[in-house]
Order: C-alpha cells, then structure tokens, then sequence
C-alpha cells in the first residue's frame, strides 16, 4: 500500500542516474513492465508526475563537467557559484549529525547519505538555473557589454536561501 500512497501523494521523485531504479519500482511494486518503453514512460508520468532525474537536470545546466553524484555533490559544497545560494542544515535537535563535518567521503553509497546529496544537488542545480535565467533576462533587456548592475544583483540576491521552485521551467 505504500506505493499507492506515493502515488495518490503526487509527490516529487528525485533520483541520480535513477533510469534502472524507476524501472525496477515500477516492475516490483507497480505493475509488471509494460511491452514498450513508450508505454512505460505514459504510465509512469501518470502515476508520478513530478520526477527529476539529478543527473540529466546537472548534465542540461552546462555547469558540470563531469556528472556522477559524487562529484557533483562536492562542486555545490564547495564551488562558490554554488555554495552561498542555498543553506542546508542538519536536525542536530533530534541528533542527525552523523553527516557532518570530515570523515564525508566515508559515507558514499550509504542510503541515506546518497538520498541527502542527491537532494541538495538536485536543489543547488535548480537554483543555479534559476539564478542563471534572472541574469539572462537581465543582459537581454540590458545588452551584454553593460555588465552586471545593481538592479541584477539584488534580483539574484532575492534568489538565494529561498525555496527551489519546483513548478519553475528548468525542472
């Protein structure tokens, strides 16, 4: 039953090179395999709608050279084009600080720590198109060789620590 819940729920899906994980879901608690992948794809964008790819989304944002979760987990801690866009934090209340500070590369391929970089890649991704897009409509109405002003960068700065829109045109 819990599969009808994530279905009924609409909620989104997110995954890192995820293709085999939809299809092995889909064929254990779905239904089986459809003949095609045409029908496969009709009847899994019916059922789950909103579902995200984090490893397609970093390869179309032309921001990553090199795509596997590891790395482009490490680019958004660390690179500043993406690191000060987003905050994360950790529910230390409850003690989940397992993930925190040295030791990190220890916890790759741990569940749990896989579904916590997928997902704030999957954010930083998001928001750097975001990002991208005000820059760009800027420098559209503006001409390139003005170069950023300040109406641009307060347009930006709105941006960060805000919500990914998940209804946006990038996703």
């Amino acid at each position: 039953m819990a599969i009808k819940a994530l279905i009924d729920s609409k909620k989104p899906l997110i995954g890192h090179n995820c293709m085999y994980d939809w299809l092995y879901v889909y064929n254990q608690f779905v239904d089986k395999l459809p003949e095609t992948y045409a029908e496969f794809i009709k009847d899994w964008n019916e059922k789950f709608p909103h579902t995200f790819d984090n490893k397609v989304l970093a390869f179309q944002s032309k921001s990553f050279y090199r795509t596997s979760l590891g790395e482009v987990y490490d680019k958004c801690s660390n690179d500043d084009k993406f690191k000060h866009n987003l905050k994360f934090k950790f529910d230390s209340k409850n003690k989940f600080t397992s993930y925190e500070g040295t030791e990190l590369l220890s916890h790759y391929h741990e569940a749990a720590y896989d579904a916590h970089m997928t997902g704030m890649a999957f954010a930083h991704v998001l928001k750097i198109k975001e990002i991208d897009e005000v820059k760009q409509a800027f420098f559209k109405k503006n001409g390139k060789q003005k170069g950023p002003s300040s109406e641009m960068n307060e347009a930006v700065n709105a941006l960060k620590n805000k919500q990914v829109d998940l209804n946006g045109k990038y996703p």
